[in-house]
């Protein structure tokens, strides 16, 4: 098993290494950890294991052989990255993302360095919806994050705030009875369920019921994991809303994989359950097409239709402010970057007023 292991594919670079000995190394599963992120720290790796929360991180002043310093930073999103490089757009369509405009994937780089979650480990990705525009089917990105990538951003926004984050009790109900179970030991499905966090002993609570969120096959029976564990699914749609509310700033505008799995027109384009990226075919990865003013224009819009502002005049009085320029200025990509940096960073048009200290008239 050790011999096997040392030539082991690295899952960043999807080549052999041989024997890296100072590369890191998971004690549980034995792989080849891969590049989490970079920060002023050093580098930090995660194992590709599922649901394998061990983590590694290297000062950069580490003695690295050759072959790990050339491969080392393949994958990894860097702290003011603003687009992807085309190595981590081959990972990206290895996952499933390969008719992502140049406007979402713009829009989803945000939403990473937003966040601070990696969607090469399956922390956060983009799903792909078909929906009917004007008598056309088109597909529509949105960006999720599971359970446990909500849980991650809850508990470093608490730790940035100094605050403590704690839970209550989940309880669940029975149809026709509103009396809570602390533990649901039916055979049929909840009805609903409540999740309490507490920030500094406030109350914050997420209350859901069960046919808002459950998720059906065609012929009407629950999918598999709704109908196998349904006091599990439910519970962790009612944690999601109470976490939401307990850090409005940071989770707004991103819901979990559990509480869009009823949108049964969903086509998932990166999942939780995908397999690592494989080793690419030979031919190089195609280089990106360049992002251009056109393209944030349109990501930009895109962030005010979701906000619901759909006002040409008004989108621009706020495109003006948020971007700090007098209006009718032409915005370089630098302005444009700005605008939908903060654009992500709202989750109605309230904070875009209390950013730019008033209304747009």
């Amino acid at each position: 098993m050790t011999a096997l292991l040392t030539a082991d594919m690295c899952p960043t670079c999807t080549g052999v290494h041989g024997q890296p000995t100072d590369w890191p190394r998971c004690p549980r599963h034995g792989h080849l950890l891969y590049q989490l992120r970079i920060t002023a720290d050093g580098f930090t790796y995660t194992c590709p294991a599922w649901k394998c929360r061990h983590t590694h991180t290297q000062p950069e002043r580490a003695t690295m052989t050759a072959t790990h310093e050339a491969n080392r930073a393949a994958l990894a999103i860097r702290d003011g990255q603003e687009l992807f490089d085309p190595k981590q757009l081959a990972a990206l369509a290895q996952l499933g993302i390969k008719d992502a405009s140049n406007a979402d994937l713009a829009v989803f780089m945000h939403y990473c360095q937003r966040t601070g979650l990696d969607p090469f480990s399956r922390q956060i990705y983009m799903i792909g919806r078909t929906v009917k525009e004007n008598g056309q089917y088109v597909t529509k990105q949105t960006i999720q994050v599971g359970i446990d990538g909500y849980r991650i951003i809850a508990h470093r926004a608490a730790r940035r705030d100094g605050v403590t984050l704690s839970y209550g009790k989940t309880f669940w109900y029975k149809h026709g009875e509103r009396n809570p179970y602390d533990l649901w030991l039916h055979d049929d499905p909840p009805a609903g369920a409540s999740v309490t966090v507490y920030v500094d002993d406030k109350p914050f609570h997420g209350q859901v019921r069960f046919a808002s969120f459950a998720a059906y096959n065609k012929d009407g029976t629950l999918t598999r994991q709704w109908a196998s564990m349904p006091d599990h699914m439910i519970a962790k749609c009612a944690e999601a809303q109470a976490l939401r509310k307990a850090f409005p700033h940071d989770l707004g505008g991103i819901r979990t994989d559990e509480e869009t799995a009823h949108e049964t027109s969903a086509r998932r384009t990166v999942t939780a359950t995908a397999e690592p990226p494989r080793r690419p075919a030979r031919e190089p990865a195609p280089e990106p097409e360049p992002i251009t003013t056109q393209t944030l224009r349109e990501a930009v819009s895109n962030e005010f239709s979701r906000l619901g502002i759909e006002d040409p005049e008004e989108c621009a009085v706020y495109g003006y402010q948020l971007a700090g320029k007098p209006h009718g200025t032409e915005l370089d990509l630098d302005d444009l970057n700005r605008v939908l940096s903060a654009l992500v960073d709202c989750e109605t048009i309230a904070h875009i007023r209390e950013i730019t200290g008033g209304d747009a008239a």
